[in-house]
């Protein structure tokens, strides 16, 4: 929230397989930051219809295309003006591979360097840096047995135990890349070396906190040490996690996490543990924060890799009731309005909304009074009223409508099925809903 916790910049350095890209991507989901990948965001740049009689970008994509390094001044340039929008809209912001050179950390004279502007737009206080190592023989391993996707370029991580025969991602073929050779694996460590090791140094010499992390274990396991450094970056930016310790009514024992982490037919309260997500899977992040004493909760769905039809329809059918919910929160209107809305569009697509898990009052608890079902009849219940603060939480199921509560103390659907989970935060004004957890 823009008037709640200071934004932050996360850097994430490491060497050619270390898992920078696949740990930017957990951070993102699980704290709500904007993924900046240097190299999706300068693919995308140049491929941009609307640009593609622009002499520069025609200059810049020949030159790509050649497998040369672009124009430095007309990169660090464009990646400024990129973050200069994130800084204007209040967006936290994660790095991966996006300094690569002295000149793009630093800049020369008259130009500034990408590290000072962040600094400028953020502050250096909530600047984190963390560097992944491997060892050689570990990155040439990953590289060398990895696989790409012809068409959307997705990598599936070496040593995670599957064999893909196409794209989990898109289905596209899967091929090897021609810099994957061992040979040229080893050129690019050392030209890694080179190029980031003074930007490191500089960076130290600055007052700057380089945080190590071994990128050696699986990169599902090594994002649960990246959650636990998550959380001290939320202190440090003036807010607490809402979940850590928290004892709902009729649970036997505190909640020892910062999130929630449910996957496939675990619907909530799953536990962040050393589980490593397969392509198929369908991943429920719900986290919560308090700042000055008043909560915000807000919960997502994520496919990961190519999932079923069914689950990607599961999971926008979820998305989309919560947003028509969100359009009842007008004072005047009733909850009846707002679980009508999610019951009607639900069974409209085939899914039903999970009973016995409902959303509730926000405030200074986390869960208050009233209790915000996912189904209802227009007209009916208590009425809206400015001032009131709501967490509308849909939670859908592609089979049954009942849970079960599992040993973990999370619940799941009783027949298995797939479910999905979104979440906001909502105050209702005079002038309509206005959603907190997404400013």
């Amino acid at each position: 929230m823009k008037d709640s916790i200071s934004k932050i910049a996360v850097f994430l350095y490491g060497p050619p397989g270390s898992g920078k890209g696949t740990q930017a991507k957990l951070l993102a989901d699980n704290l709500g930051l904007y993924h900046f990948d240097s190299g999706d965001f300068l693919r995308k740049l140049i491929n941009d219809p609307k640009k593609q009689n622009d002499p520069v970008i025609k200059k810049e994509k020949e030159l790509n295309n050649a497998g040369k390094l672009n124009t430095p001044s007309w990169f660090l340039g464009a990646v400024k003006e990129k973050i200069g929008q994130l800084i204007t809209l209040g967006e936290s912001v994660v790095f991966s591979g996006a300094i690569r050179t002295m000149y793009e950390a630093f800049g020369e004279e008259g130009v500034e360097g990408l590290i000072d502007f962040v600094e400028k737009g953020y502050g250096k206080e909530n600047i984190f840096i963390f560097l992944l190592g491997i060892s050689q023989e570990e990155s040439v391993k990953r590289n060398s047995t990895r696989m790409s996707c012809l068409v959307c370029g997705f990598s599936p991580m070496a040593g995670m135990g599957y064999e893909f025969k196409s794209c989990p991602s898109c289905g596209g073929e899967i091929i090897r890349r021609k810099d994957d050779d061992a040979e040229i694996i080893k050129v690019r460590l050392k030209e890694y070396e080179e190029r980031v090791g003074p930007v490191i140094g500089e960076l130290q010499k600055r007052g700057y906190n380089i945080i190590k992390i071994d990128g050696t274990p699986a990169p599902y396991k090594i994002h649960e040490d990246l959650d636990k450094l998550a959380e001290k970056l939320i202190r440090k930016a003036g807010g607490k996690p809402g979940f850590l310790n928290y004892k709902p009514d009729g649970a036997r024992h505190p909640y020892k996490a910062s999130i929630c982490a449910s996957v496939n037919d675990v619907v909530v309260h799953g536990f962040p543990g050393d589980y490593i997500l397969k392509p198929g899977d369908i991943l429920k992040l719900d986290f919560g924060v308090i700042y000055k004493g008043f909560y915000s909760d807000g919960a997502a769905t994520f496919g990961i890799g190519k999932i079923s039809e069914e689950a990607r329809k599961l999971i926008e059918t979820t998305k989309e009731s919560l947003a028509l919910a969100i359009k009842e929160c007008w004072p005047g209107n009733t909850l009846g309005d707002i679980g009508s809305a999610v019951e009607n569009f639900a069974k409209k697509r085939g899914f039903r909304p999970i009973k016995g898990l409902t959303g509730h009052g926000i405030g200074s608890k986390l869960h208050e009074d009233p209790v915000v079902f996912n189904h209802g009849t227009r007209g009916m219940g208590m009425k809206l009223a400015p001032g009131m603060v709501l967490a509308i939480e849909p939670m859908l199921s592609a089979g049954s409508d009942k849970v079960i509560q599992l040993d973990d103390e999370s619940w799941a659907t009783s027949d298995k099925s797939l479910s999905a989970h979104f979440e906001h935060t909502v105050a209702i004004t005079e002038k309509g809903p206005r959603i907190l957890t997404r400013e």
